[in-house]
C-alpha cells in the first residue's frame, strides 16, 4: 500500500486526498484505505466532506494515532493472550 503524506491549507488538502483517493480506488472501488487523521474532529469533517463532494466513502478509514497503534497491535495481543479492553 502506498504511503503519501501532504501539508497545507485545509482547501487544498481536501483537493489532493480526493484526488489521492480515487487514484487509489479507480482500479477497485472497494479497495481499503487507510487515512491518518490528527483528531475525532478531523474523522468526522473529512469523512463527511469527502461523501458530500464525490460519495467516495466505501471502505475508507479515517484513523488516528490510536486507532492506528491499535489495530496494528491487536492481532499480536491477541495471539499472545492478552485481553484488550
Amino acid at each position: 500500500m502506498p504511503r503519501q503524506l501532504y501539508t497545507g491549507h485545509l482547501p487544498a488538502l481536501e483537493a489532493q486526498l480526493h484526488q489521492s483517493i480515487s487514484t487509489l480506488k479507480q482500479g477497485d472501488p472497494l479497495s481499503e484505505v487507510w487515512v491518518l487523521v490528527p483528531n475525532q474532529l478531523s474523522r468526522l469533517y473529512l469523512r463527511r466532506a469527502l461523501a458530500r463532494k464525490a460519495g467516495i466513502v466505501a471502505n475508507l478509514h479515517f484513523l488516528t494515532l490510536h486507532d492506528l497503534a491499535r489495530k496494528l497491535a491487536e492481532p499480536l495481543l491477541l495471539e499472545e493472550e492478552w485481553i484488550i479492553l
